[in-house]
């Protein structure tokens, strides 16, 4: 794994018992790794710095921090995180591969600290209380620098080769890469009333803030180093509607952004719990209630959404809008 290690704070032990708020980093002496995924590479120590001490600072900033926010993924977490590390170890990109623990009651917090020891690499952030992802993503964010930052869903509902693919085309000079359920050339299972829910909540968020983005939820987004200066702080969700929070944001902003088309496989449920349906409903409305309520300009009409399908990834994009 091509990812970038931290050191501790000086004057601390090599491990410490951690605290109510975990920030869990791995230890190396040079700025080169070896990868993980390299049978027989050299383990270097691991060290745990208490939740009362600041994260230290990583020796040298990555192409990429990419951030996996899990709440409860037991069922998915070793699985996703191994192949999404063996995607972009094998893709050549400069990378850090972080979790972002949000107060998990399921067990997930022990396997991941089994996994630690087995991926001294990985970066471990745990919370004690769930925060929500737009607070959790907002927080290992502010504390890694990177080039690009970038998150997926734990249930890797699109594959690990289709991140790689769309962290390429950030890399390639695209400040914002998101990946789409309803671009054309997107390959959708999900429930269908879910699926019916998401595509009018989508519309309505199209037609409110004239911001052109067909797919504000799909769990796969990319954002360049100046999208996150710029727009991070300005964030208030804390929970899923944070997503398309930053995206209305972005646009009003005037950033560009890239949609593309990507296989959406639904592997959490067959069907649609009403009662989190529901619940979903309601707090992505109340979410635009206040979206709404903050002042802020209109989309400028120099700035575009472009989308691309698969079949184009590498190529220029397949519309405007």
């Amino acid at each position: 794994m091509s990812a970038a290690q931290t050191f501790p704070a000086p004057g601390l032990p090599e491990s410490l018992e951690p605290g109510t708020h975990d920030w869990s980093h791995s230890l190396a002496t040079t700025k080169r790794f070896v990868p993980a995924h390299q049978v027989g590479a050299p383990r270097p120590p691991v060290s745990t710095i208490d939740h009362s001490v600041p994260p230290p600072p990583v020796p040298f900033r990555p192409k990429l921090l990419l951030t996996i926010p899990v709440h409860n993924e037991a069922r998915f977490i070793r699985t996703t995180v191994e192949l999404v590390d063996l995607a972009l170890s094998q893709s050549g990109i400069d990378y850090v591969l972080a979790v972002a623990e949000d107060g998990s009651t399921d067990g997930t917090k022990e396997i991941l600290r089994r996994l630690k020891q087995e991926m001294p690499e990985l970066l471990l952030r745990m919370e004690p209380e769930k925060l929500g992802r737009g607070k959790a993503l907002r927080q290992i964010w502010k504390d890694v620098p990177a080039d690009f930052y970038a998150f997926c869903d734990t249930d890797l509902a699109t594959d690990a080769e289709t991140l790689v693919s769309l962290v390429l085309r950030a890399l390639s000079g695209n400040e914002i890469v998101v990946g789409s359920r309803y671009a054309e050339g997107a390959v959708v299972q999900r429930p269908p009333l879910r699926a019916w829910v998401s595509r009018v909540y989508n519309w309505y968020v199209r037609n409110s803030f004239r911001d052109g983005i067909l797919d504000h939820q799909c769990g796969l987004k990319i954002f360049s180093r100046r999208v996150v200066d710029e727009l991070l702080d300005r964030t208030q969700e804390d929970s899923w509607f944070w997503d398309t929070e930053i995206l209305v944001l972005a646009r009003r902003q005037g950033f560009d952004v890239d949609e593309v088309a990507v296989p959406w496989v639904e592997k959490k449920t067959r069907r649609t719990s009403y009662r989190r349906l529901l619940s979903d409903i309601g707090l992505h409305g109340a979410g635009l209630l206040r979206l709404k309520g903050q002042s802020g300009g209109p989309v400028p009409p120099s700035s575009k959404v472009t989308f691309s399908s698969q079949e184009c990834l590498t190529g220029p994009s397949a519309q405007e809008r």
